[in-house]
C-alpha cells in the first residue's frame, strides 16, 4: 500500500558467480560496464514534478583470476539522494532554471578501509537563457560543496594530511552564447552558427582527498563545450576556458537537413593546477586539439557521418571515425565504419540486419514496429570488427533469426578477443514464444548493443497496462 499516492519504483540488479575466471569464458553476459565487475544494486525511488528522492545500495562482485591478473576492487556505496529543481516556468522564478542536488554516501571497500568514510554533497545550479530571433546567451552559476568524514586520518601528503574531516567548496561561472545566421541558396537554405562558451572555476587544493568517482571526461564535440573537465564529484578542476565553435547546416526546400559541419577548439586562459591524481603536473597547453565533425544525408535511406581530432602540435590526425549507413526500411540496415586511434588501433567495422527472404523476391510487408515483416521469414544479423593493425578479426557477432509468427528462433555465434592471442567463442541458442517467454541464452542484448539500428522482431511497443498482472 502507498497511502501518500506518490509513485514508488523499486529496482534490483543482482549478479553472482562462483568462478573468478567467468569473465574470460562468458564475456558480454552481464549487465555491468566492465566484465570483471558484477553489479549488485538495490534502489528505491520516489518523487513528483519538482523533486525526486532515492535510497540505494550499490555493491560489486570483483572477479579475480586464479593467476596474477588481478584488479583493484571498487568501493561499495550506501546512498541517500534528494533533488529539487524547476525549468523556470513558475511564479517569481519564471525564466530561471534551477536545481539543488544533495547526496549522502557511505563508501566501503571490502578488502581495505584506508579511505572508507562518508561524503555529503550539495550542488546548486542556476541559469537563465535569453533568446533573440538571431541568437541566445545563457549565463550560469554552479556552487559545489562536499564534506568528508573519514574512518581513519588521511595519509597523503599535503593540506589534508592527518585530518579525518575535510570540506571543499567550489564555484563555476559560465556563459554559453551563440548566433544563428541564415542565407538563401537558391531553393535551399544555409545557416552559420558561431558559438562561444566561457567558463571560470577558481583553484581549490584537493590533493590528498579521496577520489571515489572522478575521472577525465572524454574529449569530443559534446564535452568540449562543457565547463567541467572532470566527471564525478571528488575533483573539480580549476579553469579559465574559452571554447570557440562554428556550425553550418544546409536545408532543402522542404526543410530537411541535408548536411551539417562543425569545428570546435578550446583555449586555456590560465594553467590548470588541479588534476585527477595527486601531485599531477599543471596543464599549461593553451590550445586544445581541433575537432571537426559532420553528417551528410543525401536521402532518407543513406547517412554518412564522421569526426576527426587533429593534434594541435603536429597537425596530424589523432583520432577519427567515419561511418556510412544504408537503411532502406524496417529490419533492413547495413553499416560500415572506420575507426582510427593513432598508434593504438585501426578498426574496420561492418554490421547488418537483413531479411534473407529478399534473396528470392519475398520482401514481405512491414507490419509496424516490433511486429516483423510477416511469417515465416529468415533474417541475417551480424557485426564484424576487423583490426588493420593486427590483421585479424578482433570481435564478431553473427547469426540468424527465424520468425514463425507465434515463435521466434535465434542462433548467434559470438567471438570476443580477451587478450592479444586469446579469444572466446560462444554459440547462443534461443527460442521465444511470442508474448509468453524466452528459453535459452539471450542474444538480444548482444545484438542490440553491437548492431546500429537493430530492431527486435517481437517487441512490446505500448507500455503494459498497470492491471496486466493484477490478482
Amino acid at each position: 500500500m502507498n497511502p501518500s499516492g506518490l509513485p514508488v519504483t523499486f529496482n534490483a540488479n543482482v549478479n553472482r558467480v562462483s568462478d573468478g575466471d567467468y569473465w574470460r569464458d562468458f564475456p558480454r553476459t552481464t549487465t555491468s560496464l566492465t566484465s570483471r565487475l558484477l553489479a549488485n544494486d538495490l534502489s528505491l525511488t520516489t518523487g513528483e514534478n519538482l523533486w525526486q528522492a532515492s535510497a540505494g545500495v550499490y555493491k560489486w562482485e570483483t572477479l579475480q583470476s586464479t593467476g596474477t591478473d588481478r584488479i583493484a576492487e571498487p568501493y561499495d556505496r550506501y546512498q541517500l539522494a534528494y533533488r529539487i529543481g524547476s525549468k523556470g516556468s513558475r511564479g517569481q522564478f519564471s525564466g530561471i532554471d534551477w536545481s539543488v542536488d544533495t547526496e549522502l554516501t557511505q563508501f566501503d571497500k571490502p578488502t581495505s578501509n584506508t579511505l572508507d568514510g562518508q561524503r555529503l554533497l550539495a550542488a546548486v545550479n542556476v541559469s537563465h537563457r535569453y533568446d533573440t530571433p538571431g541568437g541566445y546567451i545563457t549565463p550560469a552559476l554552479r556552487l559545489h560543496t562536499r564534506n568528508y568524514q573519514m574512518d581513519q586520518a588521511l595519509q597523503a601528503n599535503g593540506l589534508w594530511q592527518g585530518r579525518r574531516s575535510a570540506t571543499v567548496t567550489t564555484s563555476t561561472f559560465s556563459i554559453d552564447s551563440g548566433l544563428v545566421l541564415e542565407a538563401a541558396r537558391g531553393a535551399a537554405m544555409q545557416t552559420l552558427e558561431p558559438r562561444v562558451v566561457y567558463a571560470q572555476t577558481p583553484y581549490r587544493n584537493q590533493d590528498g582527498l579521496p577520489n571515489y568517482d572522478s575521472g577525465d571526461v572524454d574529449f569530443n564535440l559534446s564535452s568540449i563545450y562543457s565547463p567541467y573537465p572532470f566527471s564525478g564529484n571528488d575533483r573539480v578542476a580549476d579553469a579559465r576556458l574559452v571554447t570557440l565553435g562554428l556550425t553550418t547546416r544546409w536545408f532543402n526546400a522542404s526543410g530537411r537537413e541535408l548536411f551539417n559541419l562543425t569545428a570546435a577548439q578550446r583555449r586555456r586562459l590560465a594553467d590548470q593546477r588541479q588534476g585527477i591524481s595527486d601531485g599531477a603536473a599543471p596543464l599549461t597547453d593553451t590550445v586544445s586539439d581541433l575537432l571537426i565533425g559532420g553528417t551528410y544525408n543525401p536521402s532518407d535511406i543513406w547517412r554518412l557521418d564522421g569526426v576527426v581530432q587533429v593534434d594541435a602540435d603536429t597537425n596530424r590526425t589523432k583520432r577519427s571515425t567515419a561511418r556510412v549507413t544504408y537503411h532502406p526500411g524496417s529490419y533492413r540496415t547495413v553499416s560500415l565504419a572506420y575507426r582510427l586511434q593513432r598508434d593504438v588501433s585501426e578498426l574496420i567495422d561492418l554490421s547488418w540486419q537483413w531479411p534473407l527472404n529478399d534473396l528470392w523476391g519475398d520482401r514481405g510487408v512491414d507490419l509496424g514496429p516490433g511486429k516483423g515483416l510477416g511469417a515465416p521469414r529468415w533474417y541475417s544479423v551480424g557485426r564484424v570488427n576487423y583490426s588493420q593493425k593486427d590483421q585479424r578479426v578482433a570481435d564478431m557477432v553473427t547469426g540468424f533469426e527465424y520468425d514463425a509468427g507465434c515463435w521466434v528462433g535465434r542462433v548467434v555465434l559470438e567471438r570476443v578477443q580477451t587478450a592479444t592471442n586469446e579469444a572466446t567463442d560462444r554459440l547462443l541458442f534461443q527460442l521465444e514464444f511470442v508474448g509468453f517467454s524466452r528459453i535459452g541464452a539471450n542474444p538480444l542484448a548482444t545484438l542490440s548493443e553491437n548492431i546500429p539500428r537493430y530492431q527486435y522482431l517481437r517487441q512490446e511497443v505500448n507500455p503494459p497496462s498497470r492491471f496486466q498482472n493484477y490478482d
